[in-house]
């Protein structure tokens, strides 16, 4: 039994209304674990036409429903041979169709097909179709779009005609297996013109088949399609849930056949081609392409069959004795025995009578024997001088091994006793005694055969630790390379090649169980390579590594992203739980942490204002402020402050001349002041507290000669810092630049950046001694890190990443909290919480030992 449930979530798109139910999706499966039809598995397919849409919908329906009855009547138990002949089957059918029906009802279809059985995945294809499988985290597009390899089309060699072109159609068939996790989505054509590669992985390979099939719904909306279809199926862990047997007729389809229409489907899957072959004949219908080797079958069989007598009656029949089978009518092509056992490529005749070998029984002349021209054997030479010599010794050996041969014959027995007159001895005289066992030879051979295996098992531990010795000496030789090289790109090198060891050469033995935690000592030495491999990376590349996440705050619904992150400030730094506020990108909502209700939300009266979704939030003064845009005709920013449990609103003025960067104007607050980013004048707007419905003045008075025509984000912590997308750092003072901190030197480097934070230096009890210096924290979403930076010199400190790549792929804002050493991240719809790591420390060099000689006193 296999330990997962399949979820389905599917929908379509007729004429721009959408179906909760395709017609163009059938999912069949059969009745109960124990009905005939349970040895096919699961079908799913997906059916379209090429061209006009509309005039392709009966053509669809007969297509589907004839895959569906052909596939699960074939009596073969070969999945793919299934799925052979209910296409053929479709294909004859729907050209049958195209022959007799107008012009206009004609129609190409293509299909997509799909069989779960048990932990297999069989998908065969007819164009157009498309279908996606995500399975272990990596995608396969079944075709593969030209946009995803540059325009080339890699399956253009490959591709066949659609059903109904021609009386011959041969399909694509490929085979996968499931695990939990695992997805596989059927679609229409017209969808996979709307997602890219990277697209497609983000949004199959990371989320439910909900997510995934509203996710499409989304796509194909937003470029107005007028008609498409998909289907999601997940492999959920765990068993499925009881539920009861319900028929497995699809949505769309007519009603299936009569109770002897059944019985007589089934008789002939049990019965093989012949009978289904037979039934043809009998409807009186056109055989289809697919039949061809039943109906040759049975025409075989006709032709030796015996004719019937003169007087009427029919001779008696060839049994199966009588029948040899030497090849079958024609070779069955490779895919039939795709994925379900070795195909040898053998090929069988029909079978035929066995003819009855005549003996010739009559007189013939005998040839004559010359016995003087057989050939005869040699005969003995006569015994030598020296033979004669060693007889006597050979004589007197063959009568030593003799008696040591007999000794067990010769070994004295008791005289029994001889019975008294009268007396009758008790048992069979004629009882036979068994011989003893030979214990001595038995315990040689075990001894033997027990040191034989001692020494391979010996052999072959030995021979196992020698190759994970090597392997792991060739990742500590790799390591200490990159720590010894003086030249970043040389250590770079040699940190990829202990890379490709542990997951290729050593990671082969992990699989193989070389390496386990069984064997201590060996696991032991693994773990440490391991862990020094890790201490390098982060050493050389400054790497600090977050692991443990812990959920602060979640959107309702468990849905959306959150764009915006606010941290509050508190007085004592023994509250681990400061004010949290977030803000849900698509709906505009202020959420507060621990509260279910919005703390803002569109449509709310504040103040003479009715709030429109609310664009940014940031912390001035101890509380929260939040600000919208107004539509087109009037977009200008409002600031609304609460005070206590009510909000007050006003208008920043001059912003609806102001240019927003991607959709929003970067703003920081500072001393109660606001401080905005022009874009489009290249000026920093200060609005001076409690005056924002005033107009603002222009803080930048010296730019230094830089080009700020890349600013991305702004932040105010004493000095105002200038965040480009390239990751390098402009610092004003007093509307002047003082210095620019380049972007980081990094193996893998930061190309589009964001957001970034500047936290404040940490001060003693007195407020002047600085304990410890903020820094500059850089969000870089595309490689799902976060880059500190010292507040100095610009300097990189570390890179905070996850261990490995996908707990943090979709981050879009941070806040850092240094006095508790805590770092809050939103991702998607939840806001996560982990512990700042330390950085990464270079690893001490062995000191040389002074030695001290001391001198001896002389006599």
């Amino acid at each position: 039994m296999s330990k997962f449930h399949t979820t389905i979530s599917q929908w379509g798109l007729v004429s721009g209304i959408r179906q909760t139910h395709s017609d163009m999706i059938v999912v069949s499966a059969p009745r109960s674990p124990f009905s005939p039809d349970a040895r096919k598995g699961q079908l799913v397919l997906v059916v379209e036409a090429e061209g006009d849409v509309a005039r392709g919908r009966q053509a669809c329906a007969l297509v589907a429903q004839k895959i569906r009855e052909a596939f699960y009547a074939d009596g073969s138990m070969s999945i793919t041979s299934s799925l052979r002949h209910a296409l053929k089957a479709a294909n004859a059918a729907l050209y049958q169709h195209n022959f007799s029906a107008p012009p206009h009802k004609r129609a190409h279809v293509g299909v997509t097909c799909a069989v779960i059985h048990g932990t297999d995945v069989f998908v065969t294809q007819v164009p157009p179709s498309q279908a996606f499988i995500a399975h272990a985290g990596k995608l396969r597009a079944l075709p593969v779009p030209p946009s995803w390899t540059n325009g080339l089309d890699v399956t253009a060699t490959h591709r066949q005609g659609s059903l109904g072109t021609s009386l011959g159609s041969e399909p694509e068939f490929f085979r996968s297996v499931m695990q939990p996790g695992d997805t596989l989505v059927l679609c229409s054509s017209n969808v996979v013109r709307l997602l890219g590669k990277h697209e497609a992985e983000q949004l199959i390979c990371y989320a439910d088949a909900a997510s995934i099939a509203e996710d499409l719904y989304g796509l194909c909306r937003a470029a107005n399609l007028p008609e498409a279809h998909a289907i999601v199926i997940e492999a959920v862990p765990g068993a499925a849930p009881e539920v009861h047997d319900q028929p497995s007729q699809p949505a769309g389809l007519p009603e299936p056949q009569a109770e002897h229409g059944a019985v007589t489907s089934r008789l002939g899957g049990w019965l093989g081609r012949g009978s289904r072959g037979a039934k043809s004949r009998s409807n009186g219908s056109a055989l289809p392409s697919g039949e061809t080797a039943a109906v040759l079958q049975e025409q075989a069989v006709a032709a030796v069959a015996p004719a019937p007598a003169s007087n009427g009656q029919t001779s008696a029949p060839l049994t199966l004795m009588d029948m040899l089978p030497v090849a079958d009518v024609m070779p069955l092509p490779p895919s039939a025995f795709l994925g379900e056992g070795d195909y040898g490529g053998m090929v069988r005749p029909p079978a035929v009578p066995r003819r009855n070998r005549q003996i010739d029984l009559s007189d013939n002349t005998g040839m004559p024997v010359d016995f003087a021209a057989l050939p005869r054997k040699p005969a003995v030479p006569p015994p030598t001088m020296g033979d004669r010599m060693l007889m006597p010794v050979h004589a007197l050996f063959a009568t030593f091994m003799g008696g040591l041969a007999n000794v067990p014959r010769r070994t004295a027995r008791p005289a029994e006793p001889k019975p008294a007159q009268g007396l009758r001895l008790k048992g069979l005289s004629y009882r036979r005694q068994r011989p003893p066992l030979p214990w001595l030879n038995i315990i040689l051979i075990v001894g033997v055969v027990a040191l034989l295996i001692a020494v391979g098992i010996y052999q072959n531990r030995r021979s196992d630790q020698q190759t994970i010795d090597t392997a792991l000496d060739k990742v500590t030789s790799a390591v200490a390379a990159a720590r010894a090289a003086d030249d970043p790109q040389v250590a770079q090198q040699q940190l990829t090649a202990a890379e490709s060891l542990l997951n290729g050469e050593v990671g082969v033995l992990v699989e193989s169980g070389r390496i386990t935690t069984t064997k201590q000592a060996v696991w032991a030495r693994y773990e440490s390579v391991r862990t020094d491999y890790d201490r390098a990376l982060a050493e050389i590349n400054k790497i600090g590594i977050v692991d443990n996440f812990t959920t602060v705050a979640t959107l309702p619904g468990g849905q959306g992203l959150i764009e915006r992150v606010v941290l509050g400030t508190t007085e004592s730094i023994s509250d681990t739980n400061p004010p949290l506020f977030y803000l849900d990108r698509a709906s505009g909502v202020l959420y507060e942490r621990g509260q279910q209700e919005p703390v803002l939300k569109p449509d709310q009266e504040i103040s003479a204002f009715v709030a429109d979704p609310i664009r940014e939030a940031l912390w001035r003064e101890g509380n929260i402020i939040a600000f919208d845009r107004g539509d087109v005709s009037t977009p200008i920013y409002r600031v609304f402050l609460r005070s206590g449990g009510e909000w007050l609103g006003s208008q920043l003025n001059q912003t609806e001349w102001m240019e927003p960067a991607d959709g929003n104007l970067p703003m920081a607050t500072y001393g109660g002041n606001l401080y905005v980013w022009d874009s489009k004048e290249k000026q920093i707007w200060k609005y001076t507290s409690g005056m924002y419905a005033d107009l603002p003045a222009s803080w930048i008075t010296n730019g230094g000669g830089k080009p700020l025509d890349q600013v991305a984000d702004i932040q105010v912590e004493g000095l105002v810092y200038l965040l480009n997308r390239d990751a390098s750092v402009l610092v004003f003072e007093a509307g002047q630049l003082i210095k620019e901190f380049p972007a980081p030197q990094l193996a893998v480097p930061a190309t589009t950046v964001s957001r970034f934070v500047v936290t404040p230096d940490i001060l003693d009890v007195d407020g002047v001694t600085v304990l410890r210096p903020g820094s500059i924290y850089i969000l870089d979403t595309r490689n799902e890190r976060v880059l500190q930076l010292s507040k100095t010199d610009g300097a990189l400190i570390q890179q905070i990443q996850a261990r490995a790549r996908g707990p943090l792929n979709q981050i879009s804002d941070l806040a850092v909290d240094e006095p508790r050493g805590m770092i809050y991240l939103a991702n998607g719809p939840r806001v996560l919480r982990t512990a700042l790591p330390e950085p990464p420390q270079p690893s001490a060099e062995p000191s040389a030992t002074e030695t001290t000689e001391t001198a001896t006193p002389e006599p």
